[in-house]
């Protein structure tokens, strides 16, 4: 209908602000680079200038009345600035450019001055930069909340309803301010939604309630005014996320489902926090001194796994192949006769065992007609054990879910079923799972499980994991890379040539350091102690050694 289709062009209006922004916050970035390499240069070329005889600076190209020794003297070098004064320079210029462009302030869209504030806005970025047409990513972010949260709260749009809750929940995580200016930037959102709520497909009521409640200062839940700001979020997080769903969301339900199963924590960061409980400390009742109150979590939202069930169940009739994988993988580790006996998988496995089949929610298609009936494997011993494969098979078949594939495949491994184990394997690795691309790295790397012997593919493997984050395979790509594989190395035809590339080994081995790796910073120790793939220096060695090995 037609506000389905307003809702739908909307969002995509907010989708192509996003992106402007992002290209905008690029070409700003290459902007101040490029100032700073020509500030370099032109420092540099000073410098050459200096350096040059005098004959070459003073003398005439056609001039041969100077004397031949005249190109031997060198003017006496006059005292050098230092080398990053230009660079320095530029970089205050810059900075003092910013800070014009943030005293701009560009007003949130509202009611009947929408498009004269959008004019003005317009006109005073545009001044900013000296008469440039150019919107900087500021801009285009205001434009993009604007328009989502039009997309949302007066459309009912699914995914906008969906981001603006992943929005609220980022806010709960952080301080709890909308925009980082406290609690004014509510206002003008409320009297925008009561605008909206005559012709809007979904209830602002809670809404408005939840802004409201943040502009009157309210303490909804005695923390103070901080912790109110993340309670605030959460619960619109977790309202937004329940709309989302009820628009048609599988992503929406299986956040909330999320939400509820974990709970939601935050640690206490102002004295005014713990003011109802006269800074005692909960465990041993004396007074805490502020880092000990700065340590202090609260519980914002309690676990209910009954809840997150039933969200799932949702998201599962929806189609979420994340849903059907989380739910699966509960079924299979409660149905395992080795599982722990702890009182939260006890109540997690009490819940699953009280819960309707989910399977039922699986919605039904041409396709996932048999998933049902198919014949279990053998090594399935019960019907929760049953009922977690169906679903996890469900994920990885009909939805090339890689994690749901790569767990399937560490399934048959584990029950000595080495056919399915690398057809699974494959198919994960084939769309690009990172754990499924450096399990079969490896696999490549020795020559098992069904797998040549094959060192270029085991390299192109770990190159691929690495590339989506995976760390340990950083590591692994820069050791194949550091040594290289000479032919008399490969034990079999199949194995193929490494080109060594110490250089690259040395970025592979410091960005999965940066990430967290220990065996990534030993590396790079390794190679600046022996001059590897970056110019040889013990002193940096010595201090990455000390500094993030603790050696």
């Amino acid at each position: 209908d037609f506000q389905s289709t307003t809702g739908e062009i909307t969002y995509q209006a907010a989708i192509l602000a996003l992106q402007n922004a992002k290209h905008a916050k690029q070409s700003h970035e290459e902007r101040l680079l490029r100032e700073q390499y020509e500030a370099m240069e032109k420092q540099q070329q000073k410098r050459r200038d200096r350096e040059k005889p005098l004959s070459d600076r003073f003398r005439g190209k056609d001039d041969d009345s100077s004397p031949s020794k005249a190109e031997d003297v060198t003017s006496p070098p006059p005292k050098d600035r230092a080398a990053g004064m230009a660079i320095v320079k530029t970089i205050v210029k810059q900075s003092r450019r910013e800070h014009k462009r943030e005293a701009v302030k560009i007003e949130t869209w509202s009611g009947s001055n929408a498009q004269q504030d959008k004019k003005d806005n317009e006109d005073s970025v545009d001044t900013i930069e000296e008469g440039k047409e150019e919107k900087d990513e500021a801009y285009y972010r205001k434009m993009a909340r604007k328009y989502m949260e039009e997309a949302a709260f007066r459309y009912g749009h699914p995914l906008a309803l969906v981001r603006l809750a992943n929005e609220a929940l980022g806010r709960a995580k952080s301080d709890g301010s909308y925009d980082g200016n406290g609690k004014d930037e509510y206002v003008d959102l409320v009297e925008i939604c009561r605008v909206w709520k005559v012709e809007s497909l979904v209830g602002l009521d809670r809404l408005i309630q939840l802004l409201e409640s943040i502009d009157n200062n309210d303490k909804m839940n005695g923390y103070g005014l901080d912790q109110d700001h993340r309670y605030l979020n959460l619960q619109m997080a977790m309202h937004l996320y329940e709309v989302g769903g009820k628009r048609g969301s599988s992503e929406a339900w299986f956040n909330l489902g999320h939400l509820q199963w974990d709970g939601f924590v935050v640690n206490a960061e102002h004295a005014s926090v713990v003011e109802s409980n006269n800074s005692l400390n909960r465990d041993t009742g004396d007074k805490m001194n502020d880092d000990q109150i700065r340590d202090q979590q609260l519980m914002l939202l309690e676990p209910n796994k009954a809840k997150a069930m039933e969200s799932f169940r949702k998201a599962i009739a929806l189609g979420d192949a994340d849903a059907m994988y989380f739910v699966g993988a509960q079924y299979l580790a409660c149905g395992a006769e080795d599982v722990g006996g702890g009182d939260d998988e006890t109540e997690t496995c009490s819940i699953l065992t009280n819960t309707d089949d989910v399977i039922d929610s699986i919605p039904s298609t041409q396709d996932n007609s048999s998933i049902a009936t198919t014949e279990s494997p053998s090594f399935l011993s019960n019907d929760m054990e049953r009922r977690g494969y169906q679903l996890l098979s469900h994920a990885a078949h009909q939805h090339d879910h890689g994690p749901a594939l790569h767990h399937l495949a560490l399934l048959h491994y584990q029950h000595q079923d080495a056919n399915e184990f690398k057809l699974l394997l494959s198919k994960a690795a084939s769309i690009g799972h990172p754990d499924s691309l450096f399990l079969q790295g490896h696999c490549h790397y020795s020559g098992s499980d069904g797998y040549d012997q094959n060192y270029r593919k085991a390299l192109e493997n770990f190159v691929e994991a690495a590339e989506g984050g995976h760390v340990d395979a950083m590591v692994s790509a820069g050791a194949l890379l550091h040594r290289g594989v000479r032919s008399e190395d490969v034990s079999s035809g199949n194995g193929a040539v490494v080109e060594r590339d110490q250089r690259k080994a040395f970025e592979l081995y410091q960005k999965a350091g940066e990430l967290g790796s220990v065996e990534g910073w030993r590396n790079v120790v390794a190679c600046y102690a022996t001059g590897e793939g970056v110019p040889k220096c013990l002193d940096t060695a010595r201090y990455i050694a000390k500094t993030m090995l603790k050696d």
